[in-house]
Formats: C-alpha cells, sequence, structure tokens
C-alpha cells in the first residue's frame, strides 16, 4: 500500500478514528493488537506471500531476546550463540532473498574473467519489500539486549508490533528498541496540537513527492533509460548534468518525504519516529552529510559495524579500514550490485580524503555546500545507473552543450522551468529552516502554527489543492517511493 494512494487515502482515517475511539478504552494491548493487525494488512497489501516471513523473523528474534535476557552473567558462551542464531536467521534470509542472484553472477563473472564458462542459472526470487528495513531493526534489539542496554520485551504483542508498525515498516526510519518500543507500554491520550502537526507533516510530505520528485522523475528516468540503451549522444553535454542534479533532488526528496509522512502518521497516532532527514544538501563537509543523509543507517552502521571494528580509536590506517568497510556496507545494504559497492566506496573516499583536504584549504559556508553536494551528485551515476557501463555513459556524456535539448526528456519548457522554481523554493525554505533551528525555534511553528485560525487553514487548502492541480499523475510513470526496491 502506497502513502500516495487513494488505498492509504481511506486506510489512515479509518485506522485513526477505531484507534482514538473503538480501542481507546480496551487498554494498551488491545490498542498494540489492533496496530499489529493493522500493520500486517497493510504489509499484506502488497504481497501476503511474504507476511510469513515478516511475522517468523520477528517472532524468532522475540524467542532469542526472551532466552538472552534469561542467562546469567556467567553463560557467555550461550549468549553468544544465541545472538549467533539471530544473526544467521536474520541475515541468512536476508542475504537469500536480496543477494543469492548476486552471488550467483559474481561467481559467474569471476570464473569468466580467468577464462573458465562457468553456465548458472539465476533464481527467480522477488525481493520482499522493507526487508532491508525491519532485519536492522530487528537486528538492533537483539544486540541491544545482547549487551544490556535494553531489556528484553516481554509482551509479544508489542514486540511484533514495534517490528511491523506499518508508519515505518517499509523504508524507516530504522528504529531503535529504547525509543519506539517502550512507547507501546505507554497510555496514550489524544492529543490534538500532535494529530494537527502529524496531518501537516504528511501533506507536506505528498506534496514533496508527488508534486516536485514525481515531476523530476519523469526527466531522470528518460535520461537514464536513454544512457541503459547505449543512447549517449542524445544525452550528451548538459542534458546528462541535468538529470544527474534532478536524480540528486528527487532521491533526496523522494526518500524524505516518506520519512516524513512516516513520522506524520505515527504522530496521527500518539507515536514519535526519529529524525531521519535533517537538510543534507546544507552540509559543509562529507562527514556531517551523513550525520544529516538516512540518520537512521549512519547511525545503526555507525554504531553496528563501524565501533565495534575499532572507530577511529586505533590510528589513522584502522580508521581508513573501518570506514571503508562501513561504506561498502552501506552500498551492499541499498542494493544486490556491483554498481551500489562503487558508490558507497567513493563516498567513503570522500571522507576520508577530500574532508581533510576541505578542511586543510579553509573552504567553508556556500562553497563547501556546493563542493559537498556536486560529488555527492557525482557518486549518484552509479546509484541509479542500470549497471555499471551505463553509469560510465553519463559520466561520460557530462558536459556544458545541447542545453537547447534539455526539454527533450519528458519535461517541456513550462514544466522545466516549474521543477527549477519548485526547488529553489525547497532549498530556500530549507536555509531558513537551518537558521531557525539554530536559534531553537522551528519553521512549522512559526510560519503555520502559530499564526490565526484564517492564515492556518489557508496554509492547509493551497497545500491539498497544489496536491491536486500539480502533483504527477501519468499512468506510465512508477509513483512508488525509490526507497521501496532496498
Amino acid at each position: 500500500m502506497l502513502f500516495n494512494s487513494i488505498d492509504f487515502a481511506i486506510f489512515l482515517p479509518v485506522v485513526a478514528i477505531l484507534y482514538w475511539t473503538v480501542f481507546s478504552k480496551g487498554g494498551v494491548k488491545l490498542r498494540n493488537a489492533f496496530l499489529l493487525v493493522c500493520s500486517y494488512f497493510f504489509y499484506g497489501m502488497w504481497d501476503w506471500r511474504f507476511l510469513g516471513l515478516l511475522i517468523f523473523s520477528s517472532t524468532v528474534d522475540y524467542v532469542l531476546g526472551r532466552l538472552i535476557g534469561g542467562t546469567a552473567d556467567g553463560e557467555r558462551t550461550k549468549r553468544k550463540f544465541l545472538l549467533a542464531l539471530s544473526l544467521v536467521v536474520n541475515l541468512g534470509i536476508l542475504g537469500f532473498f536480496k543477494y543469492a542472484n548476486f552471488f550467483i553472477d559474481s561467481v559467474e563473472g569471476l570464473f569468466t574473467f580467468f577464462g573458465t564458462e562457468l553456465s548458472v542459472s539465476s533464481m527467480n526470487i522477488i525481493l520482499p519489500v522493507g526487508i532491508s528495513f525491519y532485519t536492522f531493526q530487528s537486528l538492533s534489539y537483539i544486540i541491544d539486549v545482547y549487551k544490556k542496554e535494553v531489556e528484553p520485551a516481554k509482551d509479544i504483542v508489542a514486540f511484533l508490533t514495534f517490528i511491523s508498525f506499518f508508519p515505518q515498516l517499509v523504508a524507516g526510519p530504522i528504529e531503535r528498541a529504547s525509543h519506539l518500543l517502550p512507547q507501546f507500554n505507554d497510555i496514550k491520550k489524544f492529543d490534538y496540537e500532535k494529530a494537527r502537526e502529524g496531518i501537516t507533516e504528511v501533506f507536506i510530505g505528498l506534496f514533496k513527492k508527488m508534486v516536485i520528485a514525481d515531476r523530476l522523475a519523469v526527466y531522470v528516468d528518460s535520461v537514464f533509460q536513454n544512457a541503459a540503451e547505449g543512447g549517449t549522444a542524445e544525452i550528451a553535454g548538459f542534458p546528462s548534468v541535468l538529470g544527474l542534479i534532478f536524480f540528486a533532488f528527487q532521491l533526496y526528496i523522494d526518500f524524505s518525504a516518506y520519512s516524513q509522512i512516516a513520522i506524520g502518521t505515527a504522530k496521527i497516532l500518539g507515536f514519535n519516529l526519529s529524525t531521519n532527514f535533517r537538510r543534507p544538501y546544507l552540509s559543509r563537509s562529507f562527514n556531517n552529510f551523513w550525520e544529516r543523509w538516512h540518520i537512521s543507517l549512519s547511525q545503526w552502521m555507525r554504531d553496528y559495524i563501524f565501533i565495534p571494528l575499532g572507530g577511529s580509536r586505533h590510528g589513522r590506517s584502522r580508521t581508513v579500514r573501518n570506514l571503508l568497510v562501513v561504506f561498502a556496507v552501506s552500498g551492499l545494504w541499498h542494493g544486490a550490485s556491483w554498481n551500489f559497492v562503487i558508490w558507497g566506496i567513493i563516498n567513503a573516499l570522500f571522507v576520508i580524503v577530500l574532508d581533510p583536504l576541505l578542511s586543510r584549504l579553509k573552504v567553508k559556508g556556500l562553497p563547501a555546500s556546493m563542493i559537498v553536494f556536486a560529488m555527492w551528485t557525482f557518486s549518484l551515476a552509479f546509484f541509479r545507473a542500470e549497471g555499471f557501463d551505463a553509469a560510465l555513459s553519463v559520466i561520460g556524456s557530462m558536459g556544458f552543450g545541447n542545453i537547447g535539448r534539455i526539454a527533450d526528456f519528458g519535461l517541456g519548457w513550462n514544466e522545466m522551468v516549474f521543477s527549477l522554481l519548485l526547488l529553489t523554493v525547497l532549498m530556500s525554505f530549507e536555509y531558513v529552516a537551518e537558521g531557525m533551528e539554530r536559534k531553537g525555534n522551528n519553521i512549522l511553528n512559526v510560519l503555520v502554527f502559530s499564526r490565526s485560525c484564517v492564515l492556518r487553514w489557508g496554509f492547509y487548502f493551497v497545500l491539498v489543492f497544489s496536491i491536486i492541480l500539480f502533483g504527477v499523475y501519468a499512468t506510465n510513470n512508477d509513483n512508488s517511493f525509490i526507497y521501496f526496491q532496498f
């Protein structure tokens, strides 16, 4: 079920109304049971066959969490075995569904490289939606229980709801048990202001997704399709540059829109989810960029891979190695392709090499932000292209010629100007929001929630009608969120 669908437009109000009325008097356990059923229904709308996989993996971790929590301090071997069992089950399921064909193709390619033909048929495996997200969320719980940083969940319904909570189930944020799980034990009362903020966040996310990101997708898809088909002459010059820039904004706006809708949906139900984006395109270093981009995944990689490997505690060479490992794993988490591994390693090199260089040259402010954005955008050629050759085609086609052809890739001149205007307004909004946040203010509170009733409702109506009038609804355009494929 897509957030930007009629199904969800019906589903969410029905769930919220029932949650705050019929199930408000039944206690926490009944509410959690209701949310669990709703979450399973939400997930089952994608493919009921994979619902059993979600239930199985989360039930296994509930049982293993209880067993780990029940071990004595001296039973280290047993605790390690139970942790290893969870890792094998979770990573085994993720590895089979996401990486089996990647492994087969890589082995076959390696034999071919050394002059031996190895013919192995790929398997017809469908990737369960959201599997990377809920697997990492469940693993963080088990690891934290093992490290005695959280108590094992006793209520199986609360735990299963924590893993499958529908606002963030499919594409995050990847929540920690210490933050989200206790919220399922709270006795919540309806908060009008919180619900109002949640509804506003949902519609702002829908605006970003449907009006901006999906419009940019028309141009981006056309450019990269040409690259995949070998049509480098068509995209040569500025069209490929603009296609890559548009993808950088599409990726950010699309994914941050999902996170914003997820956070808003959770607020409507009285829950608080973690912030997943904090205006990353205003970053002045690559390290700062990863503190602002997909924050929940960045923190997961830091806490469960980088720090256990030694972090930055054992000298420069070990730090470099650890960063390369983390970014390579992050790339592979995004997709079963060497393109994603290359993308991850490129970004590791940005942190390792370019950050110290910018610091040494004392590049600050807007110039630093422009350099970070330009290099990040360059790396996205490997993230978006369908194969290594297509990525090189896009990079090799970049230049400043053929400006007159930029309207030949799905967006006419009027649509192009409108898209650029929307991006200008968005970045101006984020720049102002950044300044307000430094002073301890929230831009929505200042511009919307603190205003008179007339101005507030005027903003709401403009937002809703903008989505209706300017949203992209083309039937031949894939309007699903980009991160659903991961």
